[in-house]
């Protein structure tokens, strides 16, 4: 899934060479505040850690739910298309959560290059 920038802008990604000032700024997309973007790179790497401890507690109670709608579809019982469709979801929402703790590591491994660093 490739993200557009404004999918960017909307989860508060910074791009190597954007400079926002010194005050933090809140990006609009499609009417809806989105979390304010700290303009400091250590504000942003905290921002960017607490982030990764809630996708942390999404990735552990996706990997329940896939298990729990496996442990249905072995049932004799189950209604095997809403199962199979459960299922589909799920992995789909772990994936999802998987993609948001990569683009994580990488702006903060940008982050921590520093501006004076060569972008890979």
């Amino acid at each position: 899934m490739m993200m557009t920038t404004k999918e960017s802008a909307a989860r508060g990604t910074l791009f190597a060479g954007q400079v926002f000032g010194s005050s933090p700024v809140t990006l609009r997309v499609e009417g809806r505040a989105t979390p304010t973007v700290a303009a400091n790179p250590l504000e942003r790497l905290a921002q960017i850690m607490r982030s990764n401890d809630r996708l942390m507690d999404e990735l552990a109670v996706g990997r329940e739910r896939v298990a729990r709608a496996r442990a249905y579809l072995d049932e004799p019982t189950c209604n095997a298309r809403f199962g199979a469709a459960h299922l589909d979801r799920c992995r789909a929402k772990h994936a999802g959560v998987l993609a948001q703790l990569r683009a994580n590591r990488i702006e903060a491994l940008d982050l921590l290059a520093g501006p004076d660093s060569p972008a890979a």
